[in-house]
């Protein structure tokens, strides 16, 4: 296996699935989106360890003909499969919580629990912050128990296009990274200005983000070059 990649959401995935598409080709790529890692109704969160032990076993007996795995999942889903690189990029939790609440305001939910809840509440941004799945989606969903040296590489979504280069020396393939899935809120933009404008309600926000930003921070140390 070349590359394991966990494509957290609204952290540049379906741009780097595509860079990975171009490189190595649709067919030599496994997309697992099937676990809903965010939805609080997923096996993987009614019964963590159960739901981990028992899709570990499938997860190699899958992978035949593959070179690189991609999608959204918790990364010990693959712990047991040999791969040259472990791979994720990140995004300032603040910046993520605004795109993620503007994605799933405009996308219908699709058996979805937690999206299902959001819609149904109309929850305001500073409501969907306080959810703990969104929260803590870095340090309790996507990363829940990862040490971050079982990564190989970390990529920054405010640096995309140099981690891309970095990632390419170390794949040994070219990867270019395309800007693509834009945020389809037309009012994204403004609830971004908005936001930034308002220092109380941003020290609010990040000290319910406290966890993660501070996962994000030590990411950063650790693979953002200077």
């Amino acid at each position: 296996m070349e590359l394991i990649s966990v494509h957290v959401p609204k952290c540049a995935g379906t741009s780097l699935y595509r860079a990975i598409e171009t490189a190595y080709g649709a067919g030599s790529i496994c997309r697992d989106y099937d676990d809903r890692p965010l939805d609080p109704a997923a096996p993987m969160n009614l019964d963590p360890d159960g739901w981990l032990a028992r899709s570990e076993a499938r997860a190699v007996e899958g992978l035949s003909g593959f070179r690189v795995v991609h999608g959204h999942f918790h990364m010990h889903k693959y712990r047991g499969v040999k791969a040259r690189l472990r791979i994720a990029f990140l995004r300032d939790p603040l910046e993520r919580l605004v795109s993620h609440y503007a994605f799933w305001r405009n996308r219908p939910a699709a058996g979805h629990a937690l999206h299902e809840y959001v819609l149904a509440q109309d929850l305001t941004l500073d409501q969907f912050a306080r959810l703990p799945f969104i929260r803590r989606c870095f340090t309790a969903v996507f990363f829940r128990g990862v040490d971050l040296g079982e990564l190989d590489f970390i990529g920054f979504h405010d640096r995309a296009a140099a981690d891309m280069e970095r990632l390419s020396a170390l794949a040994g393939v070219r990867l270019a990274l395309p800007m693509t899935n834009p945020n389809p809120d037309p009012g994204y933009r403004q609830m971004v200005e908005t936001l930034r404008a308002d220092g109380a309600r941003l020290g609010r926000l990040r000290d319910l983000l406290a966890d993660d930003i501070a996962f994000y921070e030590k990411a950063r140390a650790m693979h953002a070059p200077a």
